[in-house]
Parts: structure tokens; C-alpha cells; sequence
């Protein structure tokens, strides 16, 4: 959620405990534009140094810029899935690695910072970017370089820069490949994002210091920020109106939009009346920018709940995720169970290579049938989670066994032992798979005997 991101202080005891850590470590390099008047220190993996030197040969102030996303990926990408709390920790992570612990956070304070969301999507991904039409009385633009890349920048509002752009057609210079090419993402994944340039200017967020990341409701606070600016965005697209609906005026209106230049010509108030128009009372097949948001919302609500990098247990209670969705994650497997609709979304949050729903599980992986989760340290012949495995996730990986016990114990069983708690727990599972079997043979014993007389149609 949180990409580039411009850190200041004044402290001279933080500025002398970088300098100090930095000296054999980076290296100085040439300086650029807005950096006249600092030296630029790199250490050539994406972390940089500005330090502004005064007259006195003295550094009164010290900037560090880093993408958490990106060191979090060895400065690779941005492309994959990637939490608020993973962020976070990445920004821990990487002042400590120039000699800076959390203590001296208050120092610092938050001079730039670019949030946004990657988010997969079923549609044509050059479809829905090129229906991004305006944002406010701002038009997007498409980069002059790359046509999979389109921003828009507020003249009222010149501190903020919002971008929609297709993520997984972003290329490495160094190799002169997609991100997609490289497999960091799947095709079908785009970004919206906005750069906050002068982060003191937005208020949604106390950005007296460093410390405003870490409060309680800080990710709260900058994904409401974050959909509050893609609802200021307006999507156009001639290929949606439902033609077969139209009207006699609505027929018009259809004419009128397929000049070129239309929505460029008209006044900023003609414009938005226009918009509320189309956006109210067109007729359309589908509604671009309410699947969009919906999509976007998706994804940031299961942020809220996947905190694990291996293995993953997630139980939504939002309105769009409103079941379970049992997802188990690893470097060569992916086992999901969910209903159709969140399809799209799961294809999207795979750790490292795993990009899909397909298996892709190497030749001594062994699974459980039901859950999904590795087996592979029990008997060669087992097919379900056993009670040593489920012992050993109590242990070691608690999340996991917390949700299997919400799934399959009751409450009355939640009060026995620990043995008898964690048999009860294989046995359900065992039976989600026995018991339908089971019961529609017994269903036919019942009341089909082997010696009626049936009819067979």
C-alpha cells in the first residue's frame, strides 16, 4: 500500500547516526534535479540519502527516500501483494539498517509519500484504462513513453498526483522486460495510486512525525483517503452504453458523445453536468467504475485480514467478502476454497511466483484434501490433516489453528482438553469429505432395500 516514500529531519543526532552508518556503505553520486544543493548518497538498492549542506560545511537537514514495496521485493518490483503491516515493517527494516531504531521516529517527519493499490480485473485491461477519463476538472494524460501508464495532476491542487496505470505492463530497464514477462504479477493486474508531494499539505493524517504510520488508525485512515480520490474519478466509455435502451434524448446525448474532443470543449460546469448525466441516467451494460471500486474494496479488506507471508487463513466479515475464504499459500501451491465471485481477487494474492489457482505443487508435496494445508511430515498414505500436524500449527503457526478451530469446533467442544480438542478437529474435517457419501448411502439403505422392486428412469 505504501510505495516511494520521502522522510526529513532536523535532528543532529539522528543526521550524525546516518552519516556515520552510511560513510563505507554508499556511495556518492552525481546530483539531481531539486537536489542542487545536497549530496545524493546511494547505496545502489534503492535506498538514498539527501544531505543539504550549508556554507559552514554543516547538515542541518537529512532527508532518506525508499519504497517500502520495493525493498520489501530486494528492490525489484512493486508488482506483488503487498499490506499496510508488511510496509510498516519494511520501514522498521530499512532505518535500521542505517543505524535508525523506532525510538527516534518522532525525529523524522513525512515529507512525500505515494499510496495505492494493485488489483486484478477480468476485463480488457487497456479497456478500463482508456475509459479513465477525468479526475475532477483534470483530464488524465498518457505518459508520451508509455502508453499502459495515464496520471492526472490538479492545478488546484498541485501537491497531488494520481495515477492509473496497468501494473503488469510496467517494464524493468535494466532487462527490458514486463513485469508480467518476468512473472512478478499476472496480466490482468492494474494500479490506481496517489503521490502526496508535499505530505504536510493533507490533513486526513497527522503527519507531525514518523509516528503517525504506526497509530492505531493510520491504514484506516489512508484507505478511506484512497477511495475517497478514486471516487473523484470518472470513467467514459461508448462502448458501455446499452444502445437497445436509449430514449430519443439519451439517442442524442449517444451522437454527442461520439464527436472527438466532446468532453474537452465544454466549460468546467457544462462538464460536470454531463457527467452526472452519463453516470445517472445512461443506460449501460456494465457499471465501469462502481466494478472497479468494488474491486479495489475487495482487495483492501482482505488486506485487512492477511497478515501472514506463508500460509494464510482469512475470514472476511465485510459485505463484499461475506464468506469464508480458506486460502493457503506457498511458494510452490495455492489451495483455495471460495465461492465463484472472489475468483478474480484470489488470482491476485500470491506470494512470490504463485500468480494463480492452478496447483502447482512439486512431486513429494503432499496435501490435506480439505483444507489445503501441507501434510507431506505425516504417513505417505494420509489424506487429511492429522492431530500431530495440527499440533505442530498450534505451535508454530497459531492464525492457522485459531481459524480451524473457529471452522470446525463448536463451542461446547472449545471447554475439553488439548487432545481431545485437536481429534475432534480431524474428525470434522475427515467427515466433510466421508459424510455426503455416507449419508446418501445410508439415505438409499433406508429406503431403497436391496430386494425392491425400482423403477428405473
Amino acid at each position: 500500500m505504501i510505495d516511494y516514500s520521502l522522510f526529513g529531519t532536523y535532528n543532529r543526532n539522528a543526521i550524525g547516526i546516518i552519516l556515520d552508518n552510511i560513510r563505507d556503505r554508499f556511495a556518492i553520486s552525481k546530483n539531481e534535479k531539486g537536489w542542487e544543493n545536497a549530496t545524493v548518497y546511494n547505496n545502489g538498492n534503492g535506498i538514498k540519502i539527501y544531505a543539504q549542506i550549508n556554507k559552514y560545511q554543516e547538515c542541518p537537514k537529512l532527508f532518506v527516500a525508499f519504497s517500502p514495496h520495493k525493498q520489501y521485493n530486494d528492490n525489484l518490483h512493486n508488482a506483488n501483494y503487498f499490506t499496510f503491516v508488511k510496509a510498516r515493517n519494511q520501514i522498521i527494516k530499512t532505518f535500521e539498517s542505517i543505524g535508525i531504531t523506532k525510538e527516534l521516529f518522532q525525529e523524522f517527519y513525512i515529507s512525500s509519500l505515494e499510496i495505492g493499490i494493485n488489483f486484478s480485473v477480468q476485463s480488457d485491461v487497456y479497456t478500463l484504462l482508456n475509459s479513465a477519463l477525468s479526475k475532477g476538472s483534470q483530464f488524465f494524460e498518457t505518459h508520451n513513453k508509455y502508453k499502459h501508464y495515464r496520471f492526472a495532476e490538479n492545478k488546484s491542487d498541485k501537491y497531488l498526483k494520481t495515477k492509473f496505470y496497468i501494473k503488469s505492463e510496467q517494464k524493468d530497464n535494466d532487462q527490458d522486460k514486463t513485469y508480467f514477462e518476468l512473472d512478478y504479477c499476472p496480466s490482468n493486474i492494474m494500479r490506481f495510486e496517489t503521490k502526496l508531494q508535499r505530505a504536510e499539505k493533507f490533513d486526513y493524517i497527522d503527519f507531525g512525525n514518523m509516528e503517525s504510520l504506526f497509530c492505531e488508525n493510520a491504514e484506516e485512515r489512508i484507505t478511506n483517503q484512497l477511495l475517497k480520490e478514486f471516487d473523484k474519478l470518472f470513467f467514459f466509455s461508448i462502448k458501455d452504453i446499452n444502445t437497445k435502451k436509449l430514449t430519443n434524448p439519451q439517442q442524442k446525448k449517444y451522437y454527442q458523445y461520439q464527436v472527438k474532443g466532446y468532453w474537452e470543449s465544454l466549460n468546467t460546469r457544462n462538464r460536470n453536468e454531463q457527467r452526472k448525466y452519463y453516470s445517472e441516467k445512461m443506460p449501460k451494460k456494465t457499471d465501469i467504475k462502481q466494478e472497479l471500486r468494488e474491486t479495489i474494496l475487495e482487495h483492501l479488506q482482505l488486506k485487512k485480514y492477511v497478515g501472514i507471508p506463508n500460509e494464510i487463513m482469512v475470514k472476511s466479515t465485510s459485505k463484499f467478502l461475506s464468506n469464508f475464504l480458506h486460502i493457503y499459500i506457498s511458494e510452490n501451491s495455492i489451495d483455495i476454497e471460495l465461492n465463484n465471485r472472489f475468483c478474480n481477487l484470489c488470482n491476485y494474492i500470491g506470494i512470490g511466483k504463485t500468480t494463480n489457482l492452478i496447483q502447482k505443487r512439486n512431486e513429494n508435496k503432499r496435501v490435506c484434501k480439505i483444507t489445503g494445508l501441507d501434510i507431506s511430515t505425516q504417513n505417505i498414505r494420509s489424506k487429511f490433516l492429522r492431530e500431530k500436524t495440527l499440533k505442530n500449527l498450534k505451535e508454530n503457526n497459531h492464525e492457522i489453528y485459531k481459524f480451524l478451530e473457529k471452522k470446525y469446533l463448536t463451542n461446547k467442544a472449545k471447554k475439553l482438553t488439548e487432545k481431545e480438542q485437536l481429534y475432534r478437529i480431524c474428525k470434522v474435517i475427515r467427515d466433510t469429505d466421508s459424510n455426503p457419501r455416507n449419508n446418501r448411502a445410508r439415505f438409499e439403505e433406508r429406503n431403497y432395500p436391496q430386494n425392491q422392486l425400482q423403477f428405473n428412469f
